[in-house]
């Protein structure tokens, strides 16, 4: 990619992208995160609500049940969100973490390949990176595989081709991941989807001048909200918004501390129910077999910048 400059912070996102997008767009893969991101936008666009709870019953864990508020899909939504969307409703109204296991993880690869298409069609990409990176490791183990063919005929040993051919595999898969590349729009994006990432990490009133720019505000808080799921940064969002965001989002249903709200408890069962929740709706049940898709993906871990990977190339 060519050279476009030092890393300047951006205080939205390029090209009014997603948060889904912009996870994708920083690693050039579709992270665990980036679908419970996509989860979080259509909460916000009014499609879904959640509830939070505790399961298990010795060790327990926070997680959270769906409930699909019965908004049609409108034109406002991009591939993946109409085709996320229209998974949940396979679940009924309720949807819970097996609901997700079972309707949603078996087609994962319909949203990830939307994800794809979706920088494609900004320009960013020729191809989807996707299919770029599955090509290479394609190709290159049929190469190692003619060459441990041959090299087999000559020698007429077995045990240094099957050596030499792991080692060919070990050594061209990583070097096939890197070889999606982003065309001279998709390298400005990329650079500004890591400032606006910067701008989430420090957006904290006493270390960011940033109100002049923009009105921090309940909206703003949820506009940018996935965009923060999605860099692993809820917690550094949250806590901009500390004086400022003093009632829970209308999607959010949460019994809380006597009454009352706190964001920071918020980010922190955010946190929660992203694991749990993202986990679901990325591995299928086993009886799926292999059809789930869902290799690939990065798991563990949280939002926040201990947890969730604090940054968009790193996992949940």
């Amino acid at each position: 990619d060519a050279r476009t400059g030092p890393i300047a912070v951006q205080f939205e996102p390029p090209d009014g992208l997603t948060g889904p997008e912009c996870g994708t767009m920083l690693d050039e893969k579709v992270d665990t995160r980036d679908i419970v991101a996509g989860l979080v936008e259509l909460a916000v666009k009014g499609y879904l609500t959640f509830h939070p709870r505790e399961e298990g019953l010795v060790f327990k864990k926070r997680t959270a049940d769906m409930r699909l508020t019965g908004k049609e899909a409108d034109a406002s939504l991009n591939e993946f969100q109409r085709d996320l969307l229209s998974l949940l409703k396979k679940c009924g109204k309720l949807v819970t973490s097996t609901d997700l296991s079972t309707h949603v993880a078996p087609s994962i690869h319909t949203l990830k390949g939307a994800l794809y298409n979706a920088l494609v069609s900004h320009g960013y990409y020729k191809k989807s990176p996707n299919s770029v990176r599955g090509w290479w490791i394609f190709g290159s183990i049929v190469v190692i595989g003619v060459l441990g063919f041959l090299a087999l005929a000559i020698t007429g040993e077995l045990l240094p081709s099957i050596i030499g051919g792991i080692l060919g595999v070990i050594i061209a898969i990583p070097f096939a991941m890197q070889m999606p590349k982003r065309t001279k729009a998709g390298t400005v994006a990329h650079r500004n989807v890591r400032g606006f990432e910067e701008f989430i990490r420090r957006a904290r009133l006493n270390e960011l001048d940033w109100m002049q720019k923009k009105q921090p505000d309940a909206l703003m808080f949820e506009e940018y909200l996935p965009h923060a799921v999605a860099f692993g940064l809820v917690s550094e969002w949250s806590r901009a918004f500390d004086d400022i965001v003093k009632e829970p989002p209308s999607w959010y249903h949460h019994s809380g501390h006597y009454g009352h709200f706190y964001l920071h408890d918020f980010a922190s069962d955010m946190n929660d129910i992203g694991r749990s929740v993202g986990s679901a709706a990325t591995t299928p049940p086993r009886s799926s077999g292999s059809s789930g898709g869902s290799s690939g993906f990065s798991s563990g871990g949280g939002f926040s910048g201990g947890g969730f990977g604090g940054g968009g190339g790193g996992s949940w």
